[in-house]
């Protein structure tokens, strides 16, 4: 609700900090263990946040010109990212010719989704938007 009626930044912001203010107390009282705070868990935390900070802040500035819709399709394309990613990070993970078809099928399916509904007056920023969704989509690997 907030980020429809608000600056997109501040719908992304006050959607992390209600979430932090609800589970660090839940976090505080259930812990077994001290919160840790050496550089290896510093690099876990950094990563665990980049699928909200990265990919909502840049999903959030996407929304502004793209119909919920469009965001949701884009999103669905997360299983998609993380083979490509898997191909490229994996060492046993090959990307086989039905592999490489599927991507081709699901960016030709969003291709015939969004050609024919893009927005002429906005056809700069819309494309630009959807370049960043997908973007955004990278960091939920």
């Amino acid at each position: 609700m907030w980020s429809g009626e608000t600056d997109w930044f501040f719908g992304v912001a006050s959607r992390t900090a209600l979430g932090a203010l609800l589970i660090l107390p839940i976090f505080y009282w259930l812990r077994k263990e001290p919160f840790q705070y050496d550089f290896a868990a510093l690099k876990v935390y950094f990563f665990a946040a980049m699928p909200i900070f990265g990919g909502m802040t840049l999903m959030y500035w996407a929304g502004q010109y793209l119909p919920s819709g469009w965001v949701a399709i884009i999103f669905a394309m997360t299983p998609v990212t993380t083979g490509v990613f898997a191909y490229f990070l994996l060492p046993n993970q090959p990307l086989t010719l039905q592999k490489i078809m599927a991507v081709f099928l699901v960016l030709a399916g969003l291709l015939s989704i969004f050609i024919p509904n893009i927005d002429l007056d906005l056809m700069h920023m819309q494309l630009m938007a959807i370049g960043v969704a997908l973007i955004a989509v990278s960091f939920h690997y």
